[in-house]
């Protein structure tokens, strides 16, 4: 009997979805609300409706904005580590190239 592997990257990505699952039910935040979505619901009843989720892209100077690198305000550690990760197995992968 063989066990399985689990990678560094898998365990983030297992970690990743499992917070979301379980976060996802706990109190929201800002303006976030969450709601079903049936296909035969009429778009204007469903801006009324408790639940709905409206998500607003943070306001970013003009800097900010035209730059290719996210702002450091804007970096979470979620975000690091997932890169991190797939920076350092893309470079372990790649490194007979």
């Amino acid at each position: 009997m063989s066990a399985t592997k689990f990678r560094p990257v898998s365990l983030i990505y297992f970690t990743a979805i499992v917070s979301v699952l379980f976060l996802g039910y706990t109190e929201a935040e800002d303006d976030i609300k969450l709601t079903r979505h049936n296909n035969g619901d009429d778009p204007e009843d469903l801006e009324e409706r408790e639940g709905m989720i409206r998500l607003s892209p943070p306001t970013l100077d003009d800097e900010e904005q035209n730059s290719p690198h996210i702002p450091k305000a804007l970096r979470c550690d979620g975000c690091r580590a997932v890169a991190y990760q797939l920076s350092s197995e893309f470079q372990r992968r790649h490194k007979n190239l």
